[in-house]
């Protein structure tokens, strides 16, 4: 599917952060701009599929990660990370009728997840 609307172009603003939350699963962190996308977009599912797959086999023990949301059709999305050379680790599909984009790409380093203008 062609993307139509690239939800980081909204989130560009955020650079560094000032805040890092403490997700609930233990050594998870999300930052500002994670943190705006989730409350904004009504998303902290995402947040919590990330750091669900951190003990994944494939995902576990890569330092920098890159996640993206991709739309497969109305109301369906793929969750796909990739050790940010396009080498896929691991993905799931899932349903979100709420989320309005095509895709959203957060990175996950070193048990931060931030959106990558933040990196």
């Amino acid at each position: 599917m062609e993307v139509q609307f690239d939800l980081n172009e909204r989130y560009q603003q955020y650079c560094g952060t000032e805040n890092l939350y403490q997700h609930w699963l233990p050594g998870m962190w999300f930052t500002d701009g994670a943190k705006a996308v989730a409350e904004e977009q009504q998303c902290f599912w995402l947040l919590d599929i990330i750091a669900s797959h951190q003990l994944t086999q494939g995902v576990v023990g890569n330092y920098f990660q890159v996640w993206k949301l991709l739309r497969q059709k109305q109301g369906e999305f793929e969750v796909r990370c990739d050790d940010g050379n396009g080498k896929t680790l691991v993905s799931q599909c899932v349903w979100s009728p709420h989320f309005d984009h095509d895709l959203l790409t957060l990175w996950c380093v070193d048990g931060i997840m931030m959106v990558p203008s933040e990196y």
